[in-house]
């Protein structure tokens, strides 16, 4: 049985998907009541899926979603939350716990859904508690195989979500920092793809792999790609980072609705780039390039 932790999520749609292609047996863990997730329980049981409920919190029910597992795999992440408390619980908290059920309940192996540039040093929360939760794994006694993506996008993209304030911003567009940190955007399903790949491949364990896409952009490129979707012309504005507060808070005025965090500005200007191309080295994915979605993916925030 493998027990896929965030099944509802980008990248964990698709991998569900994959197994119940593949007919593996299945269980997903889905919080809440049962009676919040009726209509989406019975969908998936239909397909044969099994379904545990529990929060992260209740212990006893979930070491019985993890109890007679083989495998689990991780795909519970989020670049932005609410607060700093949602943002540690989804990055770091929940990966603690998935390793301790792990060891309580004798599985196997475990797939790790990590991130490039996550790094013990990262100025970005998000960054360091990725590598928190990557280290965590390394200490678990099962096979653990750890895949780092950069932005991965699909049929959304959450870069561009947390971008969209700058992009639209009327009088310019915001660039903070010198805007030349460097991203390789990755579709969502190679990553999918990759990670099917290394689930029963013992040649993976104990590996950490860096999943990036074919085409290489500054931040000020991309912004600047993504502002020609939408029409806009204005000059592009370098900001300092100790500005950042303060331009936050007049684009958040100029975007009632669209909160932009300061916190995101550390995350914005940092690396997610990698000089190995493991997507094909290893997995044999040819990586699908984002120039050929970004004008549905831009229409999908419009």
């Amino acid at each position: 049985m493998i027990l896929l932790l965030g099944a509802t999520g980008l990248l964990g749609t698709q991998v569900l998907s994959r197994l119940i292609e593949n007919r593996w047996p299945v269980r997903v863990l889905s919080r809440g009541k049962v009676d919040w997730q009726s209509d989406y329980s019975e969908r998936l049981k239909s397909q044969g899926v099994q379904v545990s409920y529990a929060e992260f919190d209740e212990l006893d029910k979930l070491e019985g979603a993890f109890r007679d597992c083989t495998a689990v795999i991780n795909t519970i992440g989020s670049l932005s939350t609410r607060n700093r408390a949602s943002l540690r619980t989804a990055n770091l908290e929940i990966a603690e716990i998935m390793v301790d059920m792990v060891q309580r309940c004798n599985v196997q192996r475990v797939i790790q859904l990590g991130c490039l540039g996550a790094n013990q040093n990262a100025k970005s929360e998000y960054l360091k508690l990725k590598w928190l939760a990557d280290s965590k794994v390394k200490e678990c006694k099962a096979h653990w195989t750890i895949l780092r993506p950069s932005y991965m996008f699909g049929e959304k993209f959450e870069l561009l979500e947390l971008v969209e304030p700058l992009v639209r911003f009327r009088p310019c567009l915001p660039v903070f920092g010198s805007g030349l940190n460097l991203i390789q955007p990755v579709w969502v399903e190679d990553v999918a793809d990759a990670l099917l790949l290394s689930l029963y491949d013992k040649t993976t364990v104990e590996k950490t792999y860096e999943l990036a896409g074919p085409e290489t952009f500054s931040m000020v490129e991309f912004l600047e790609m993504l502002r020609g979707e939408t029409g806009l012309s204005q000059a592009t504005v370098n900001l300092p980072s100790m500005a950042s507060a303060y331009a936050s808070s007049i684009i958040n005025k100029a975007l009632p609705g669209r909160l932009f965090h300061p916190d995101l500005v550390e995350l914005i200007t940092a690396d997610s780039v990698s000089e190995r191309n493991d997507l094909k080295d290893k997995f044999g994915i040819n990586a699908s390039s984002l120039s050929a979605s970004l004008e549905r993916l831009s229409r999908v925030y419009q």
